[in-house]
């Protein structure tokens, strides 16, 4: 089965087959303050059918830096971009681009998040990309995560690493955290 994508005024609906994702792609710019909230719906084929899995605002990129400032995607006072980027058959890679921001509108660093999604698949693929436009000699990062609060349910499994040598697994987890120490 190919997969499908429905554009709307407002959203991209992206239908696998087991997974359907609606996208926000339209932020009124009259709207103030503006609600960032990128995935609107996301719903996953179960045996006793479609189960709506997220809660909340997601996916939210969040930084910290060395003295606890928080920064992240929806604190942002411009609205993200949304674009399909690449659409076929197989695979169809969503864009995201903007910027953290602090509680009091203070712009840190700008982001690229590409979600991939494939047909006949559940998974997602997602690269998070950021440029620190920051002065590296005032400001260290102490966090650089990515929120997407979903309900799955019981009999959870997750890998953290690359397809072929997953670094770590763990299985019934609430919170999924991956610390990498340096650039490699």
């Amino acid at each position: 089965q190919d997969i499908a994508v429905t554009q709307t005024p407002n959203e991209y609906v992206i239908d696998t087959g087991p997974l359907r994702v609606a996208f926000r792609h339209s932020f009124p710019a009259w709207q103030q303050p503006h609600d960032s909230t990128i995935i609107t719906r996301c719903s996953l084929m179960t045996a006793s059918g479609w189960q709506d899995i997220v809660r909340g605002e997601g996916p939210v990129l969040y930084m910290t830096d060395q003295y606890g400032n928080y920064y992240n995607s929806l604190f942002s006072r411009s609205a993200p971009t949304v674009v399909i980027e690449e659409q076929g058959s197989l695979r169809v890679c969503v864009l995201i681009k903007g910027f953290l921001a602090s509680a009091q509108g203070v712009r840190f660093c700008p982001y690229q998040l590409r979600i991939h999604l494939y047909a006949g698949k559940s998974d997602l693929r997602v690269f998070h990309t950021f440029v620190f436009d920051q002065e590296p000699h005032s400001i260290e990062l102490a966090s650089i995560g990515l929120s997407l609060p979903l309900t799955l349910g019981d009999n959870l499994r997750a890998a953290v690493g690359n397809e072929a040598n997953a670094a770590h697994w763990c299985t019934n987890w609430e919170e999924l955290a991956f610390l990498q120490k340096d650039d490699r």
